[in-house]
């Protein structure tokens, strides 16, 4: 790192950090203007480029902020790190995986700092990327914002609609997955029922057919909605299908007035919907007539469905291509089916229901 004058104090407040704009008025006398770009970054890819276009050497990088992976202590996970670094003359940078921060000067023109998010941001490819991707939000201490994505494969899906749901739902089915391919519609789409009813499953098989990244939000995390951080952080993941599971906490009874429901519908609706240009799964137990009123009046709701016991007729069919002898006498929760049959099915494992199969 190169200090014009060591006397010049170049930290911030707090001392734990090097305050940008105090080092660029040190290093060029000049106050830096300020510009902040937040999209999802590749941090290893993007250190590559940059250190090829601009001829990046060890001295150009003025702080690094490096985390160890998880899986290995002794390696660098450069995706959860962040770089403070000096591009060029009078142009500074500090970057992250979800934002890029630009310090430059009255001579340098903008097109200068496209040039520099061009090379780092992988939108065309991110567009040419025609698949689906699942991943689930989780706390933590290596990131900005305090949380990170973990990702999933998403294996594939031979449910078939006909067979695990009744007839009503075919049409809505059809009605989600347009919903979900249209990258200029948001909204919410609300899946609830008693447990067992194949709500999960049915989510797991939307991400075989809408080509979206899938972001599940646990229940035990549904309070951060409410947290700044957390806006912040889904900034990275614009364009995405943000799944709540299990939020009957947020959705039923939510009268409270710092509940975090309101914050839920400002991303369905309103001026964050076009911000964050998200899609909303909610699945819940509860019924209809138990969703706060709040949620119908106020949301741009896609769809309400309702997921209700198969009907005799379907499960006798289910539970007669399973092998089984039984004779069904009434509308069946479908994982009663499943579970029941489990001793039948030499490929249960494939058949099981819910995020943890």
């Amino acid at each position: 790192m190169f200090i014009r004058n060591s006397n010049i104090d170049i930290f911030s407040e707090s001392r734990a950090e090097i305050d940008p704009v105090k080092y660029f008025v040190q290093l060029y006398n000049e106050t830096p203007n300020h510009y902040a770009a937040y999209f999802r970054i590749n941090i290893s890819e993007a250190l590559k480029k940059l250190k090829k276009k601009y001829k990046l050497k060890n001295d150009d990088f003025i702080v690094k902020h490096e985390y160890a992976k998880d899986t290995d202590i002794y390696r660098v996970d450069k995706n959860i790190s962040g770089y403070f670094i000096n591009v060029s003359n009078e142009i500074m940078l500090f970057i992250t995986s979800y934002k890029a921060t630009f310090y430059y000067s009255n001579s340098i023109k903008f097109f200068e700092i496209k040039d520099i998010i061009k090379n780092i941001d992988p939108a065309e490819q991110r567009k040419m990327d025609n698949k689906s991707y699942f991943s689930m939000i989780l706390f933590s201490n290596n990131s900005e914002s305090g949380y990170e994505l973990k990702n999933f494969d998403i294996k594939s899906n031979t449910l078939k609609l006909e067979d695990n749901y009744n007839n009503d739902f075919v049409p809505v089915s059809s009605k989600i997955i347009d919903f979900l391919s249209d990258d200029k519609k948001t909204g919410l789409v609300l899946l609830h029922g008693k447990y067992g009813t194949g709500k999960t499953s049915y989510i797991k098989y939307l991400m075989t057919q809408a080509k979206k990244r899938f972001i599940l939000l646990p229940q035990s995390m549904l309070s951060t909605i409410s947290n700044p951080d957390f806006f912040l952080f889904l900034s990275e993941y614009k364009n995405s299908v943000l799944i709540l599971e299990d939020c009957d906490s947020l959705l039923v009874n939510a009268v409270a007035k710092n509940n975090p429901l309101t914050h839920f519908l400002s991303l369905a609706e309103g001026l964050l919907s076009e911000t964050y240009n998200y899609k909303i799964i909610c699945s819940l137990s509860a019924s209809s007539r138990e969703i706060n009123e709040d949620v119908i009046r106020k949301s741009k709701l896609i769809v309400n469905y309702e997921f209700k016991e198969l009907s005799k007729e379907k499960a006798q069919k289910l539970s007669d291509e399973f092998g089984s002898k039984d004779i069904i006498k009434k509308p069946t929760i479908l994982s009663e089916i499943y579970n029941k049959k489990e001793k039948n099915l030499g490929n249960f494992k494939d058949k099981k229901l819910g995020f943890n199969s």
